[in-house]
């Protein structure tokens, strides 16, 4: 026990080797302690390899702290208290205590020659390499770091003198800088005077022509003014002739439907007595569930037009405007046809197979739906 207590004085009390007597920075002197802990800790554990009452405390170095104590660097060192706790949970308490003991004292000076002042004692040789790879590496430390600082004020001289010159330059050329701009502003000066004179007398001229001319800029509003009155009038022209296009292509869709019904054949008679209608007539106005209540000579205002009257026994189909009936599909065709082909870009309504009525107590009750496709 007496033996692991001084190594562990050796591994805390020396870990601060260094190279001099130069004051170290506190954040630096913190952390090469800590730096070398984690090298004295590793090297003191190396010696119990061949040691079997230690065999499971060596498996869990080798698992757990080994790892953690290889990447320590000066730069970032295993901290303590994560030393501490990978110590006291795998196996190496004793170590852990001893660690704890001599840490405050081990971080009280601020040079390398500091923690170097206490004996190795007879376990000098145990950690005698460590100590000296850990002193050279830590030395060169300073020296690149003494070398480093050298050359940043070596060059900070350098920029100082050349921003000094580059100073004095530019003062120079600022002073030149001045005296041109006065000189242009000079010269500005003396055209802008011109330049006002030119200006006065080109207004003089301009006055004397609006005076003979006229005011042009009444002229032109009356212009504008006539020109959207013309283009109204041409707008209202051209809503007319659509109005126009359209009215033709229904009468021209009209003649085409009555040329398709004159050539389409008659069906032939169920019984009853011969058609007593020569004029054309259609179911007025809006159906009433699956029947029509009245009839026109007129086809306005009408969606379904009567055919082969045979004295209570007709066909119908659609005649109506195929704009109105696209847009309320469901109130014109319910009850009355069977759709199909529906969809938001149709355009054209076609009667594929005409429906059948049957006049009763007034009505003209549906008895076969009409085939209506939506195209």
């Amino acid at each position: 026990m007496k033996k692991i207590i001084r190594l562990m004085e050796i591994m805390i009390l020396c870990s601060t080797i260094g190279c001099s007597t130069q004051n170290i920075d506190k954040a630096t002197y913190n952390k090469w302690v800590d730096y070398a802990n984690s090298k004295y800790v590793e090297a003191y554990i190396e010696t119990f390899r061949d040691n079997p009452k230690k065999a499971e405390a060596i498996k869990k170095y080798n698992d757990v702290i080994k790892p953690k104590l290889q990447a320590s660097t000066p730069d970032k060192p295993c901290p303590f208290d994560k030393l501490s706790a990978l110590l006291k949970n795998n196996g190496w308490t004793q170590i852990e205590e001893n660690l704890a003991r001599k840490f405050k004292e081990n971080k009280q000076g601020n040079t390398i020659d500091d923690l170097l002042a206490i004996d190795m004692l007879d376990d000098k040789e145990v950690l005698e390499d460590t100590k000296i790879e850990l002193k050279k590496e830590l030395e060169d430390r300073i020296k690149e770091k003494e070398e480093k600082e050298k050359t940043e004020k070596d060059v900070k001289k350098q920029d100082n003198r050349r921003s000094s010159s580059k100073q004095s330059r530019s003062e120079k050329q600022h002073l030149y800088a001045i005296c041109v701009m006065v000189l242009i502003l000079g010269v500005f000066a003396v055209a802008l005077q011109k330049s006002r004179k030119r200006i006065r007398k080109l207004n003089k001229k301009i006055r004397e022509l609006n005076q003979q001319i006229g005011n042009p800029n009444q002229q032109i509003k009356e212009l504008n003014q006539q020109l959207q009155k013309k283009e109204k009038q041409l707008q209202e022209k051209e809503k007319q002739l659509q109005e126009k296009e359209k009215q033709l292509q229904e009468k021209e869709k009209q003649l085409q439907e009555l040329k398709t019904e004159n050539n389409s054949p008659e069906p032939e008679s169920t019984g009853g007595t011969p058609e007593t209608d020569s004029q054309p007539q259609y179911f007025l106005t809006k159906k009433i569930g699956n029947s029509f209540h009245r009839i026109s000579a007129n086809p306005e205002d009408c969606f379904f037009r009567m055919l082969n009257n045979n004295g209570g026994c007709a066909d119908f189909e659609f005649c109506g405007n195929v704009e109105y009936a696209i847009a309320n599909k469901n109130a014109v065709f319910d009850e009355v046809c069977e759709t199909s082909g529906y969809n938001r870009n149709v355009r054209h309504i076609k009667t594929e197979e005409r429906g059948k009525v049957t006049l009763r107590d007034g009505k003209w009750v549906v008895t076969t739906k009409a085939k209506i496709k939506f195209e």
